[in-house]
């Protein structure tokens, strides 16, 4: 019986381990391949012939930033034709403005303060 229970023991083992390796046996080991070989890793994108496809998403992009390049232009343009300088109003109007400050500041030259105050005590005096 002992040599019964022993052969047993045998057929037990091996079966349990045979039956546990067989699900393996068809397993491919190594890493993983992907379709297109390694130049498809380059750029997302960019397919093996090496064309690029711009996708309606970004065609609209390109067009909104050529949109804006445009606009900003036109506003610079804008604002150089602002900033011509002074029309021949303006020019008059500051040539006037600095005559009538120059007299004004001849006119306080002239008097010392106290010239000024007996010129408006003599003109206190007159009033009464």
């Amino acid at each position: 019986m002992a040599s019964s229970s022993s052969s047993s023991k045998d057929l037990a083992s091996p079966s349990t381990s045979s039956c546990s390796s067989k699900g393996y046996e068809n397993v491919v080991k190594g890493g993983l391949k992907l379709k297109g070989g390694e130049s498809s890793l380059k750029e997302v994108g960019i397919k093996a012939g090496g064309k690029k496809r711009k996708s309606k998403h970004q065609e609209e992009l390109d067009q909104l930033k050529e949109f804006a390049r445009l606009q900003e232009e036109e506003e610079q343009s804008l604002i150089k034709s602002a900033t011509r300088g002074p029309t021949s109003a303006e020019k008059s109007f500051k040539l006037a403005r600095e005559k009538r400050q120059k007299s004004r500041t001849a006119e306080q030259i002239q008097y010392t303060h106290r010239q000024k105050m007996d010129m408006f005590n003599k003109y206190l005096g007159s009033l009464s």
